[in-house]
């Protein structure tokens, strides 16, 4: 299984890559919308014999004058991930291309483009000039491409965002973890082509300095973001990021950003991987303004939908029974631009070629069930909900009643029943234990495949659950 380039650092002896971490790097975020319509032939033509050159050259070692500029010649010069969005899969092609999970059939929580375009070029490079040429050719072709759009970003010094605290501190270390975290996985009922590509989110998102600034002080800031600006939490005594503990002591506000979208403990396996980049611009009117291109990698949309609208957005996590507000770091951020992509696994023909491909399926004798859990409210409306220890029953289908397996959800709301001979079966959920919710409806499935999923949601409006 190939995975998806230019998405985690790489890792040689240590923890730094020469292109992706390097403090002299820029970032180019370069949206791309195509002509309407195009053939599933016209848009692979595209990949093939503009973009596809594009970032060989983009990434190739530097050669000629650019190693009179300090350039070692055994490096790459830049780093591309490529991510195609739901507008993209919406097109019309012929036949279709099979859709990501998590971009069909779910509740419209996550981020929408603001400009919906077709595919987003994440690059990070070590030479200007070499950018230039790349955003250059991808609007060449006026047949192909209607629009390109650029947002720049650049790569900190020092690890610390643009309000001056240290940033990504609870970013995995291991890269054994990091692909965990990232990749689709062979067996997660994706599509087969998506298998080693990864959800991409991107959110530009503008730092109000002015806001923040005129808190009473630094112990006004630091408690909107739950550390001081060299990292130390604020419940504990010292900077220890590797040991610190999963309970939270009395000195860490409930609504801090740290407390609010890092909570540890049961919700340790909620992770993405983060791989922003700030950026600092002048505007139209004479003014600058400073923030933060976030962008996220995550083998699902699930645990980022979790952590920005079960926690961060949630006026009673991590309560649950009393209001603390949202995150308030939200107080004094605005977005600017959001979207989400997938990006595809490496293939050697074009960008996205697995994406073109349909390969042969070997029918195996066994499966996996997919549970996803999610709750909403009477009006239909998703609904901040603790997704954790909702318990499903894998039923055999022959009027026995017999349970053959049991799962409870995790964090995310996600179980799984593993090594499920094919065939037809039934999946009940037991009664949840709030009060006011009753179990989502049974539903039978026929496994014919390696890899299914099931979208279970309950309807809950009691004010008093939580966190809701």
């Amino acid at each position: 299984m190939s995975l998806a380039k230019g998405v985690l650092p790489r890792q040689r002896n240590t923890n730094q890559d020469r292109v992706i971490r390097n403090p002299h790097a820029n970032g180019y975020f370069i949206s791309v919308d195509l002509v309407d319509p195009l053939t599933r032939e016209q848009v692979a033509a595209w990949l093939t014999n503009v973009a596809k050159p594009a970032v060989e050259q983009l990434v190739a070692h530097p050669h000629g004058h650019e190693l009179d500029l300090g350039h070692d010649a055994s490096e790459r010069l830049a780093a591309v991930a490529i991510g195609f969005g739901e507008r993209f899969f919406n097109r019309a092609f012929d036949p279709p291309i099979a859709m990501p999970l998590d971009f069909a059939n779910r509740p419209r929580r996550l981020p929408n483009a603001t400009h919906p375009d077709d595919i987003i070029f994440y690059v990070v490079a070590l030479s200007e000039a070499r950018a230039a040429d790349f955003l250059a050719t991808l609007s060449s072709d006026r047949s192909t491409v209607a629009n390109v759009r650029l947002h720049r970003g650049y790569q900190r010094i020092d690890e610390s965002e643009v309000f001056g605290y240290r940033d990504g501190i609870r970013n995995p270390r291991a890269a054994e973890e990091r692909q965990r975290i990232a990749f689709v996985e062979g067996d997660s009922g994706e599509p087969e082509w998506s298998h080693g590509g990864t959800y991409m989110v991107y959110m530009r998102i503008q730092q109000n300095h002015e806001t923040f600034d005129a808190l009473a002080d630094d112990n006004a800031r630091d408690a909107v973001i739950g550390r001081t600006s060299d990292g130390r939490r604020l419940d504990q005594a010292e900077v220890d990021f590797p040991n610190e503990p999963s309970e939270y002591g009395s000195g860490m506000p409930p609504n801090s950003h740290v407390r609010k979208a890092g909570p540890r403990g049961k919700h340790e396996d909620v992770k993405i991987f983060r791989r922003g980049l700030p950026y600092v611009e002048a505007n139209d009117s004479g003014q600058v303004t400073r923030g933060l291109n976030f962008v996220s990698f995550q083998k699902s949309l699930d645990p980022f939908d979790v952590i920005f609208n079960d926690w961060m957005r949630d006026t009673r996590f991590p309560e649950q029974q009393s209001e603390i507000g949202q995150d308030a770091l939200l107080a004094h951020t605005t977005t600017i631009k959001e979207g989400a992509y997938f990006v595809p696994p490496h293939d050697d023909d074009f960008p996205g070629a697995t994406m073109f491909r349909a390969a042969a399926v070997k029918q195996p004798k066994t499966g996996k069930i997919h549970i996803r859990k999610t709750v909403r409210d009477v009006n239909n409306s998703p609904r901040g909900f603790e997704r954790s220890g909702f318990v499903f029953e894998l039923v055999a289908n022959d009027g026995t009643g017999t349970v053959l397996q049991t799962q409870s959800t995790n964090a995310v709301g996600h179980a799984t029943f593993d090594d499920v001979p094919l065939g037809v079966y039934e999946v009940r959920e037991q009664p949840p234990m709030i009060a006011n919710m009753q179990p989502a409806p049974n539903q039978t499935i026929n496994l014919d495949s390696g890899a299914v999923v099931l979208r279970f949601e309950n309807v809950q409006n009691d004010p008093n659950s939580p966190y809701g």
